[in-house]
């Protein structure tokens, strides 16, 4: 599930930084009239001057506007599957998931505590007064040393 939300994030960045790229490309793409540079191409070929530098200038754009092209199409697809709402709200599953069994596994753990110290305190029942003078014993010896 957090490689799903991972994946649509990374679809949705795609898709949110796609549009830098096209800008770059088209400002690599010389000025033209029309609205496509083919119709550019064939309006400088059909010109009573003939202006080749200008063609082969256009033609030689041919593989940036197809490069233009077909990014938009990619951004076009990316954005029809609506990968910034599936991304939120995978994401809000999985940081719920996560904080959730956080909070269970606090909770389990306290509870087996205070379980293994009500099964140690009961099973040495008859030792308590034994198990009391160590700790207290132990606890002397610490606080010596801390003196010294």
């Amino acid at each position: 599930m957090s490689i799903n939300a991972a994946v649509l994030g990374f679809n949705w960045r795609r898709q949110r930084t796609i549009g830098d790229e096209i800008s770059l490309l088209k400002k690599t793409l010389p000025k033209f009239e029309g609205s496509s540079l083919s119709k550019a191409i064939e309006k400088a070929k059909m010109a009573e001057i003939v202006d080749m530098s200008l063609v082969n200038q256009y033609e030689s754009a041919i593989p940036i506007a197809q490069q233009v092209e077909s990014l938009t199409k990619e951004r076009k697809e990316l954005s029809q599957q609506k990968n910034r709402e599936k991304h939120y709200n995978r994401a809000s599953l999985v940081a719920f998931l996560g904080t959730s069994f956080a909070i269970i596994v606090g909770i389990l753990s306290i509870i087996l505590y205070f379980l293994i110290f009500w099964i140690i305190r009961y099973t040495f029942r008859d030792h308590s007064i034994h198990i009391h003078v160590q700790a207290n014993c132990f606890l002397d010896l610490i606080y010596t040393q801390v003196q010294a």
